[in-house]
């Protein structure tokens, strides 16, 4: 019994660590429950609307945030999860794309840029699972305004 206790707990250590921000500051934190996520999908966090494709002017930015549903889950309810994070070609942004496990990305793009396809994985082993969008960002034309920032 002990044995098995102890296992209980090694494991449940274990699943709190992958499961924990590594220490980012993010405002969106998903929950602690054990399971693995069956599908993903990437939204606006500002509004909720999924992100099937995201083209921008040189003066917007976006919060995207990685929503998935678990396998526990009877409801099919969506929650934040964490994901790896790539844009491949970059576009450069004032907060760059996270080098680690994130749930969200605030992009402030600072040059324009793409076509490029933003990419997020979440899961290992078996229960990988990995959504793209492509991602357009335009200068803008008229240049800067009377606040000193680029006008559309």
């Amino acid at each position: 019994m002990i044995k098995g206790f102890r296992l209980y707990l090694f494991w449940l250590v274990v699943a709190s660590f992958l499961i924990s921000d590594c220490g980012n500051d993010n405002p969106v934190k998903p929950p602690n429950e054990p399971g693995y996520v069956k599908q993903i999908r990437l939204v606006d966090v500002t509004t909720g609307q999924p992100l099937s494709s995201l083209s921008m002017n040189l003066n917007d930015n976006i919060t995207i945030g990685i929503q998935g549903i678990l396998s526990i889950d009877t409801t099919n309810t969506w929650i934040y999860v964490y994901g790896e994070w790539s844009l491949a070609p970059n576009i450069s942004s004032a907060d760059p794309i996270p080098t680690s496990m994130a749930s969200q990305w605030d992009f402030s793009p600072t040059a324009a840029g793409g076509p490029s396809q933003l990419t997020v994985t979440v899961g290992t082993g078996i229960h990988i699972f990995k959504v793209q969008i492509p991602v357009v960002v335009v200068a803008c034309s008229t240049g800067l305004g009377k606040t000193g920032k680029l006008t559309c």
